[in-house]
Formats: structure tokens, sequence, C-alpha cells
């Protein structure tokens, strides 16, 4: 018989309960040697001694926590890798203002700091207009982002397509 826990974006499979003991002598290590977030190639399954940690991506995990508008604010920036202006991003997920769209995007810093990103390295915001009353901005997904986020748009598609 096997054991299954998730606990923050792991998933531990141990057999027996001597692989749950060994697992917690080295949680320690395993829960402060978290995977660099936004560097390609880490491992999403790691073995630990006789049990498995399965690692889910933090940008993916950033993804499953967002609701729609705030997706349509990831697939917009994707679609446009020059980046968008506040004005077409407001249009396209119907805010009336920019106190309005700093609403949807404060969802999605709340949610990349719940995995443990920094929203700032994910999408970058620029002013581009400080006229007071009148500031304007334009925002764009990282590099070091992109590939990732669209693979965790289309997972996500497919997941819920399922369900």
């Amino acid at each position: 018989m096997s054991f299954k826990v998730k606990y923050r974006g792991l998933e531990i499979v141990c057999d027996t309960i001597q692989d749950i003991d060994a697992l917690a002598d080295n949680l320690e290590t395993i829960s402060t040697s978290k995977p660099k977030v936004l560097s390609k190639g880490v491992k999403s399954e790691t073995p630990v001694g006789n049990a498995t940690v399965k690692y889910d991506s933090a940008l993916t995990n950033f993804v499953s926590r967002l609701k729609d508008r705030q997706r349509t604010v990831i697939r917009v920036l994707l679609d446009n890798p020059q980046g968008v202006s506040d004005k077409i991003l407001r249009e396209k997920v119907g805010a009336k203002n920019n106190e309005a769209l700093a609403g949807v995007t404060s969802v999605m810093s709340r949610a990349a700091k719940a995995t443990g990103l920094n929203y700032e390295e994910i999408v970058k915001k620029t002013v581009v207009s400080s006229v007071p009353g009148n500031r304007a901005y334009d925002y764009q997904i990282s590099e070091s982002a992109r590939e990732e986020l669209q693979s965790a748009l289309d997972s996500n598609v497919d997941s819920n397509a399922q369900k």
C-alpha cells in the first residue's frame, strides 16, 4: 500500500511508513531548496530514498490560481510579445479605468506571492506617461516566463475541458 501526500506544490508518494520517516528526516532540506522558478530544466520528479517527490511548476501553479480575467491578461500579453498599453489591456478585460485594471492585476500579484514567485519578474509594467491624473503604462510578459506560461495556459485549458 502506498501513501500519497500533497503539500505546497509537492506530491509525495511513499511505499512504507519507514519511507515516510526517512522523508520526514529530509523534509527540511527539500522545503528549503525549492527549484528556481523561472529557470528551465527543473525535474518534475525527484527520488528521495524510496519515495518520489513531484514538483508542480510554480508558474503552472500560479496559472491554476488565476480567474478568467487574469488569464485573459496573460493571454493578451503572450499574444503581444512587444507588450500592450494599459488601454488595450483594459478593453480586453473589461476594466473601465486603471484603478479597475489594478484590481485585476493585484489578484495576479497575490497568486504569484502564494506560489513563491515575484509578480514583477513575470509581468513587466513600464510607466510611459506620468502626467498626474493621466498616467499610462505598458505591460509585457518577461521572456524567462513566456514559454512556461504558454504551456501552463494550454495544459490548464486541456484539464478544464476534461472536467
